[in-house]
């Protein structure tokens, strides 16, 4: 069967606001650096009024991804739920100008769910999120057919905690039609909240994403050894080790794949978007070296900006080099 899809996405659909901060100052808001953290609702808007100067975009992990494969010239779709008022019309409005299919639903009951990405002199990210209506998500309503309909269906370890009925159900339907399972740890909060969740799926993810910090966190072991061991486990691991490139075990071979040298401005969508070139990769035909290189370009593309959606110039980089090759 022909698929319509490269990828069917379900995310934490939330608005992200790009916040330039002091390390002093994640001390003050009590956020530990480089972690997700769950704050409420008034929490997230007392911050969002004393930090005035931040950029809105459309936000979620699988949201980076899939707006990352659209640049790449992929067809995904996206399911997830914001909420009634400007910021969940903005959401979608801006994912549509993406070039990327919406799937999304509307609540009419809570407010859509907001991160706040606090990015530190050293370009390192801090999280402070209110889930909102994200998390409101009834698997009733995740359309099977588009799911059919894709080569991969991708979540997070973000969406395993807040839509875990949603994800099993999605596992299930995309292994009983042929579709491929992607996942990305996401954060080592995540991981250590849901462990068992994460262990009792692991046999049916086919490719796996992690960082260094979400491989220790999971396996006890460096990424490299991590890979190794969850590559028994899992047909395709890719371990992300920032500015030393990655490590890819696939089928039981090691491919180590060397980074884009860049000068990093803001960390915020480095994985997603080394996600969108991977997969985009992985599922068009090309060879694991290349999905691979494909993931870092995008990756370096992404840390040499504000935020994680990419600029005109970035696009423009990208559908030359696609081009060029």
């Amino acid at each position: 069967m022909e698929k319509k899809y490269d990828i069917f996405g379900l995310s934490n659909t939330l608005m992200d606001f790009l916040i330039k901060v002091e390390d002093k100052d994640l001390e003050l808001m009590e956020l530990k650096k480089g972690m997700m953290h769950l704050i409420d609702e008034k929490k997230a808007h007392d911050l969002i009024d004393k930090y005035k100067d931040f950029k809105i975009v459309p936000a979620g992990a699988v949201t980076n991804t899939l707006m990352g494969i659209s640049v790449l010239g992929g067809k995904s779709v996206l399911c997830g739920n914001v909420g009634y008022g400007e910021f969940g019309e903005l959401f979608k409005q801006k994912i549509v100008e993406e070039g990327v299919i919406s799937r999304l639903n509307i609540s009419k009951s809570e407010k859509t769910g907001k991160v706040l990405s606090f990015v530190t002199p050293d370009a390192e990210r801090t999280f402070g999120v209110y889930l909102g209506a994200a998390v409101t998500l009834d698997k009733s309503r995740i359309q099977k057919e588009d799911i059919v309909n894709s080569k991969i269906f991708y979540f997070t370890g973000y969406e395993l905690e807040a839509l875990h009925d949603g994800v099993i159900e999605s596992i299930s339907v995309a292994k009983e039609n042929g579709v491929l399972v992607g996942m990305d740890l996401a954060d080592p909060g995540i991981i250590e909240r849901n462990f068992d969740k994460i262990k009792g799926i692991i046999n049916y993810i086919d490719v796996l994403f992690m960082n260094e910090n979400e491989a220790k966190a999971y396996t006890g072991f460096e990424p490299e050894k991590a890979a190794e061991t969850l590559g028994k486990l899992v047909k395709t691991v890719v371990a992300k080790i920032g500015d030393k490139g990655s490590i890819i075990i696939n089928e039981g071979q090691k491919y180590l794949v060397e980074p884009f040298k860049v000068m990093a401005i803001d960390t915020t969508g480095a994985g997603d978007l080394f996600a969108a070139g991977f997969l985009y990769g992985l599922v068009n035909g090309k060879s694991i070296e290349e999905a691979g290189k494909l993931g870092s370009y995008m990756g370096a593309k992404i840390v040499s900006q504000m935020g994680a959606l990419l600029n005109a110039e970035a696009k423009a980089d990208i559908v030359n080099m696609l081009e060029s090759n």
